[in-house]
């Protein structure tokens, strides 16, 4: 979980840096919130039946859009010239999975 959240920060940071910004906007108070308490929602939050029906069981099923978007945001992290060793190691860690599938 805190390494979703360092590379959630990361990408935000990027897109800042191009000048694109976060939608929906309220998606905007992550910047804010401190990283303990974050953690503490995101926890209270994916440890629930209904975060384990939708979204983890998405990813799961959706693993080709999944490494699509890990993609993309390593690009757009590229052309930021951010630093975002969070996202590349997610990132790492999808396109490793990718391969093990075939």
């Amino acid at each position: 979980m805190r390494l979703l959240i360092s590379a959630v920060r990361e990408g935000f940071r990027s897109l800042g840096a191009l000048g694109v910004p976060v939608t929906p906007p309220r998606l905007r108070v992550i910047k804010a919130i401190p990283d303990l308490a974050l953690l503490a929602v995101l926890r209270r939050a994916m440890g629930t039946r209904r975060s384990e029906l939708v979204m983890m069981r998405h990813a799961d099923v959706a693993r080709a859009e999944m490494k699509v978007l890990a993609d993309e945001l390593m690009a757009v992290v590229k052309a930021a010239g951010v630093d975002a060793p969070a996202l590349t190691r997610l990132a790492r860690s999808i396109d490793a999975a990718a391969a093990a599938r075939g």
